[in-house]
């Protein structure tokens, strides 16, 4: 997902400033950096794909809605995010700025979204989570902040539902309670009733 966001924003920024001066960029030396990051915008995008389709297939056989629910989420945003990257590099090609803007800014929204889901569904299958080097000179090790903070979002999105779950199951256990002593009180004033109309009953044969 960093590689595929750090790509795409290259290719924005690019087209974005060279829409008046297209044979200018092509003598420059961004036009290499495009021409690399529309390669690696592509590779990422099929890695993704590639990424999404695996994990999922691990968890067909969980039986939980929720992890299905997320799995679901995951393989749809991964295929609109491949789109939309599409889209981009159309946009780019053919010069169309208007393309170009709407499919970054789905992409950039899809990317997180991504990012939120592959937090909460890592902690909802347990999956193990590599921490990246934040102190290394390669921009390859590192993850930007928006990614990284969308997938603590998604872990705190978590975490809150299961403890909202387990405060409505021990609510209702309350509640289930409450209705058991509510009925014991119930047949004990019943049985203080029939004892007490039984006594009378003596007295008066």
């Amino acid at each position: 997902m960093h590689r595929l966001k750090s790509a795409v924003q290259v290719i924005e920024q690019t087209c974005s400033k060279a829409k008046d001066n297209v044979m200018e960029l092509e003598q420059s030396e961004n036009y290499d950096s495009l021409t690399k990051s529309i390669l690696q915008a592509s590779m990422a995008s099929d890695s993704l794909l590639s990424h999404v389709s695996v994990w999922s297939s691990y968890h067909t056989s969980l039986d939980s809605g929720l992890v299905h629910d997320l799995t679901e989420q995951m393989t749809d945003t991964s295929k609109k995010t491949a789109g939309n990257v599409v889209k981009l590099l159309q946009g780019c090609e053919n010069e169309i700025d208007s393309m170009v803007s709407e499919s970054y800014k789905q992409l950039t929204h899809s990317i997180e979204f991504l990012a939120k889901i592959t937090g909460e569904l890592a902690i909802a299958t347990e999956t193990d989570i590599a921490i990246m080097n934040q102190n290394s000179d390669s921009t390859l090790e590192q993850i930007c902040s928006s990614i990284k903070q969308a997938f603590l979002d998604g872990v705190d999105v978590f975490i809150d539902r299961t403890i909202q779950g387990g405060v409505k199951t021990a609510n209702q256990c309350e509640a289930r309670l409450n209705e058991m002593m509510e009925q014991k009180v119930a047949r004990n004033d019943v049985s203080s009733l029939i004892s007490e109309n039984s006594s009378d009953a003596v007295i008066l044969l």
